[in-house]
């Protein structure tokens, strides 16, 4: 079993802030279950576009911007996809 014992900046590289980043984006800022939902998608993306192997960071590319272009706020902006909590 592999642990690490002690947190350097070594492990928080470009790729780890760029993919947090596109988590909270892909689900939405302001809900707690956008980051979640985001979290999610953003984790399966790779495993979906696997057998397009030449092409999986140019459809993973033109996903994201059809979701900037189309829901602004993310997943969560979309209405009833995540719920806001608040009044009943």
């Amino acid at each position: 079993m592999h642990v690490v014992e002690f947190v350097s900046p070594e492990v928080f590289g470009l790729n780890m802030v760029v993919l947090a980043f596109t988590m909270l984006y892909v689900g939405g800022i302001g809900t707690l279950g956008g980051p979640i939902l985001g979290a999610i998608i953003v984790s399966l993306l790779p495993e979906l576009f696997r057998s397009l192997k030449d092409y999986q960071d140019l459809f993973y590319g033109a996903g994201l911007i059809l979701l900037l272009i189309y829901a602004p706020k993310g997943l969560a902006g979309i209405r009833g996809l995540v719920p806001r909590g608040g009044k009943a």
